[in-house]
């Protein structure tokens, strides 16, 4: 229907009507027409345009910096020391804004050739939710959290939209953020996205119920839920280069290396039998330990696990994998025997850095 009536209106001759510098609009006591509040509201939004949304958008911007600069100093006080978590902050909202100001530019183009119906589903269009699932991930709960407001701000901000775009904007992100908690397999990721999507669109569906517009609320339903999936595939795709870039391992990673079939896990077996069963016992408790005082239980269990690779280079000198052989420190002095024993730190370091 809205593109029907659209179709029709441009089959129309519009008239025109041109108003000089100089030309008086209102005047006092004068009955206002139709045509002379049409050129009023003209001249208001050409002074609108005239002020710019600059200064207001510069000030919601440093406000929600300076906000965000007092969060942090308060809640984690030692973040600013991390770098690599910081910078990971930094350019994920950056990142997100630059992917949402390209989409919201793909409406003044030719490749929506004008379509008004297009061009209104711009706004749900945008990634809103990259940025504080690749946070939750990568950094944790209260700097994704704090990504999600920042980012849903900068979103309503750019597309200069009122309560209920923040209000989209930030429960899908916060929903998005909340189902990357405790990440595993990569396909919770896509599940992440397709949340926060199902989230923006009830909230779509809503509000456009509530304005009497329930037609259009459909597409953008449609639209949010499909970029949700979006999004999801998006960060799975991001994942493996900031991991790579910043040197961080998200719980995906841990998780992948506590398989069993882990070359390094496979040789211990074979080659230091005690040391393997050893470490295996040394995961499990640190693993429960972990979450008995809420640490992270998979990174407890996979440090556990790798924690004794260097002893394969010389397995003999450690008592778990004696049994009934003889023990070859007797062979050694005192000082060449302690050597031994200390570099299997050196040992498991260089076959760390080796298998990444």
């Amino acid at each position: 229907t809205a593109a029907a009536q659209d179709r029709a209106i441009q089959e129309m001759d519009q008239p025109k009507v041109s108003v000089m510098k100089g030309d008086k609009i209102l005047e006092k006591g004068v009955e206002v027409d139709e045509l002379t509040l049409e050129k009023y509201e003209k001249y208001l939004d050409g002074k609108i345009k005239d002020m710019d949304l600059l200064p207001k958008r510069v000030f919601v911007t440093f406000a929600t910096f300076l906000f965000s600069v007092v969060y942090v100093s308060l809640v984690l006080p030692n973040f600013w020391k991390d770098g690599a978590r910081s910078t990971i902050v930094a350019i994920a909202i950056l990142v997100n804004l630059g992917l949402s100001r390209i989409i919201l530019e793909l409406g003044g183009t030719d490749l929506f050739g004008g379509n008004a119906l297009l061009t209104g589903l711009l706004p749900y269009f945008m990634p809103i939710a990259f940025a504080p699932m690749v946070v939750m991930i990568t950094v944790g709960p209260r700097m994704g959290a704090l990504s999600a407001l920042m980012a849903s701000i900068f979103h309503a901000s750019m597309q200069n939209a009122g309560i209920e775009a923040l209000s989209i904007s930030l429960s899908s992100a916060l929903v998005g953020a909340y189902f990357c908690r405790d990440v595993r397999l990569r396909g919770s990721v896509l599940k992440a996205g397709a949340m926060a999507g199902l989230t923006g669109a009830v909230m779509a569906l809503c509000f456009g119920f509530a304005s009497g517009s329930g037609a259009v609320a459909v597409n953008h339903a449609i639209a949010s839920l499909v970029v949700g999936v979006f999004t999801g595939g998006l960060v799975l795709g991001a994942m493996p280069l900031v991991e790579n870039a910043f040197k961080v391992a998200t719980d995906a990673t841990l998780f992948e290396l506590t398989d069993f079939n882990h070359p390094l896990l496979r040789r211990m077996q074979v080659e230091a039998p005690g040391t393997y069963h050893h470490s295996l016992m040394g995961a499990n408790l640190s693993e429960n330990a972990a979450l008995t005082v809420n640490a992270n239980p998979i990174l407890c269990r996979a440090c556990s696990l790798f924690h004794d690779i260097g002893k394969m280079s010389q397995p003999d000198y450690f008592t778990e994998n004696q049994g009934g052989f003889e023990n070859p420190h007797g062979r050694q002095n005192p000082a060449m025997s302690a050597l031994i024993i200390k570099s299997h730190v050196k040992e498991g370091i260089e076959m760390a850095r080796e298998h990444r």
